[in-house]
């Protein structure tokens, strides 16, 4: 895995749909425009990003444990993340880079050979000026 800091800029270079995935691992109600964040910045998503919360990633009943591969499989399947090329790039993120670790994690379990993490994530694409947003 790897810490991908220059995602702004390469979004901004070639577009975000031309970019590589990007996999929004927050809590679903911090996606919504209703939903109020600790950070200062603006509510919504980066474009074009599939959405996979991080809980969805460990045990209901254990959240120290993953949950099985085949589940974590189906997951991502259902995120529309495809799973039949495990050497595509896919860059997860969350708030500030922390929680999306568990997608990124669970990834790597599951074989995904190329997986990164960006650490500014949505507060530093939220804060910058020179970001576009979508919000649903």
């Amino acid at each position: 895995a790897r810490v991908l800091p220059s995602v702004i800029e390469n979004c901004q270079q070639h577009g975000c749909e031309a970019f590589q995935p990007m996999v929004d691992c927050r809590d679903v109600y911090k996606n919504k425009p209703t939903a109020v964040s600790k950070i200062n910045c603006r509510k919504g998503a980066i474009p074009h990003s599939f959405k996979l919360p991080f809980l969805k990633m460990i045990m209901d009943d254990a959240p120290s444990k993953f949950r099985p591969k085949n589940v974590l499989m189906d997951n991502f399947r259902d995120a529309g993340i495809s799973t039949d090329d495990l050497d595509a790039p896919i860059i997860t993120y969350c708030c500030s880079g922390v929680t999306a670790c568990t997608v990124l994690l669970a990834l790597h379990l599951c074989g995904f050979k190329n997986v990164s993490n960006f650490d500014g994530s949505w507060m530093e694409w939220g804060t910058s000026e020179e970001t576009e947003e979508i919000i649903e």
